[in-house]
């Protein structure tokens, strides 16, 4: 396992490394770049990376290599406090170690993000699961797209899961402080903080409420020191990115795809997913803590099907819905689930990347709807079907929750 994962920080190193090369004299660059000349001139200029200038400059590094003019209003995109995990990137001179060191540091993540969404499931594996699901972690799509894009979603994700393995351990003080620092990509948790916020009310974890709020607000009065209008500026953008940049909601790309009927049919699956998803929302308010993370998987998948803003790179969360799913049918079907747990890590792999492959020369618009839904769908499936055997495995071994009134 370390030989596989030092020759996937090499590979990502290299690849990282090229693409910089490509791009270091040509307009664009990965989402890093941006923002790293963002922390650079921040550390020599105290130069807001949400101010005027920073804005006007910022839409040459972006991910296209020739910016449209219609895209000329982009700019960080992101609270002024999210520029923190840059600024020691921002030290290093030159496009290629930085880029390089960023792409270390989201693989990292991305493992990261594996190993905690093992820890809550509690899935165990064997010599059969280990290899594929490693695969799909090192290679699989969403997971390598995030990487190559240096997508800020691999540490709040990180954030998140970490927080509900420290509220697992009866940690809720540190866990707030956690969730609170995860708002550093907002667009992640549109759904996910009302959800664990309304949960902890209904818990009564009065300390992690009182660190996450706290912590949003020591972070957000700090940019304001720094720059008192960075919250106007920040959303200006995000009303200027609304019209400006290509659709990441089920709305737009199903109009685009289907015509009006198609904007009808989004407007029918958001009503429908969205009833179900409060009422397990209220169902997990009042049950128990295990209900609480089959639950935060599902609002995972949901989050990107019902109309909200998204990006394919936020699916680097899915990891713990996968394996909430195969850790229920190595439960319910013991060696013949360890086979499907083996098949569905497969398909995943395979079928996403045969997907990319098969809609290189499609037109651009089929190819977001498959790719932004194809995945979530089929895993939303696989929690419905596993539902009521996962929520009704409560006291296996290690899986037992702390008593959080106790504790928070």
């Amino acid at each position: 396992m370390l030989a596989a994962l030092v020759l996937l920080i090499a590979v990502v190193v290299l690849g990282s490394t090229a693409f910089s090369a490509i791009y270091d004299n040509t307009p664009g660059g990965n989402d890093f770049i941006g923002r790293w000349q963002a922390a650079k001139n921040l550390i020599a200029d105290l130069e807001s990376p949400l101010g005027e200038e920073s804005t006007k400059n910022y839409h040459g590094w972006m991910v296209y290599r020739n910016i449209p003019e219609w895209k000329e209003n982009s700019g960080f995109m992101l609270p002024y406090f999210s520029i923190i995990p840059y600024l020691p990137f921002g030290l290093v001179n030159g496009i290629l170690p930085a880029t390089a060191l960023w792409s270390v540091f989201c693989l990292l993540g991305v493992v990261a993000v594996g190993l905690l969404s093992i820890k809550l499931s509690n899935w165990e594996g064997n010599l059969i699961t280990w290899p594929a699901f490693i695969l799909l972690v090192g290679f699989g799509f969403p997971f390598g797209l995030a990487i190559w894009n240096g997508d800020l979603g691999i540490l709040a994700g990180g954030l998140i899961l970490a927080a509900a393995l420290l509220i697992k351990d009866g940690r809720a003080g540190i866990a707030g402080v956690a969730f609170g620092l995860a708002m550093i990509k907002p667009g992640l948790l549109l759904l996910v903080f009302p959800f664990i916020v309304l949960w902890a009310l209904f818990k009564g974890l009065g300390t992690f409420l009182l660190n996450c709020f706290g912590t949003i607000v020591i972070l957000s009065g700090i940019g304001l020191i720094l720059d008192s209008e960075w919250i106007m500026n920040y959303l200006r953008q995000l009303l200027s990115d609304v019209y400006v940049w290509s659709p990441t909601s089920s709305f737009q790309i199903f109009e685009i795809w289907l015509g009006e009927n198609g904007r009808n049919i989004a407007m029918a699956v958001t009503i429908i997913l969205g009833i179900y998803l409060l009422l397990e929302w209220a169902i997990s308010f009042v049950n128990n803590e295990h209900h609480f993370l089959w639950t935060l998987g599902l609002t995972f998948l949901i989050s990107t099907l019902i109309g909200l803003p998204t990006d394919i790179d936020h699916q680097v969360l899915f990891l713990l819905p996968v394996l909430l799913i195969a850790g229920a049918w190595e439960k319910r079907w013991k060696g013949f689930g360890k086979w499907l747990s083996l098949g569905f890590f497969l398909t995943l792999l395979i079928g996403d990347w045969r997907l990319v492959f098969g809609l290189l020369n499609a037109e651009s618009e089929t190819a977001m709807f498959h790719l932004y839904f194809s995945l979530p769908v089929v895993l939303l499936v696989g929690m419905v079907w596993t539902r009521w055997w996962y929520l009704r495995l409560v006291e296996l071994p290690g899986e037992r929750w702390r008593s959080f009134r106790r504790r928070g």
